[in-house]
C-alpha cells in the first residue's frame, strides 16, 4: 500500500541528517569528470590488513591480469579531500 512519501520528516529536517545523507556544514561535492582519471582532484589511500597471517585463507582472492596473478592485500580508497591526522590504527576483532 502506498501511503505517500517514504520520508515523513518535515521540510526543515530533510535538509540535514544521517537519514538524508547530508550532514551539517557539508557542501555538495563537485562531480568527477567521467572521461578522466581525475588525478588532480582525488586523493588515494591504501588500506592494508596486518598481520596477514590472521587473514590468510587456503583460497585467497586472486586477480589475473596481463598474464600475471595478483593476490588481494588490502583496499584502496579515493577521497575528494585529503585526510588529516592519518595514523596506523589497530583493531582486534574476536570472531566466533
Amino acid at each position: 500500500m502506498n501511503d505517500g512519501p517514504l520520508c515523513k520528516c518535515s521540510a526543515k529536517a530533510r535538509r540535514t541528517g544521517i537519514r538524508h545523507g547530508i550532514y551539517p556544514g557539508e557542501e555538495p561535492i563537485k562531480p568527477c569528470r567521467p572521461m578522466s582519471n581525475n588525478a588532480g582532484r582525488l586523493f588515494h589511500y591504501r588500506i592494508t590488513v596486518s598481520p596477514p597471517t590472521n587473514f590468510l585463507t587456503d583460497r585467497p582472492t586472486v586477480i589475473e591480469y596481463d598474464d600475471h596473478e595478483y593476490i588481494f592485500e588490502g583496499f584502496s580508497m579515493f577521497s575528494h579531500a585529503p585526510l588529516t591526522n592519518v595514523s596506523t590504527l589497530s583493531f582486534i576483532f574476536r570472531l566466533g
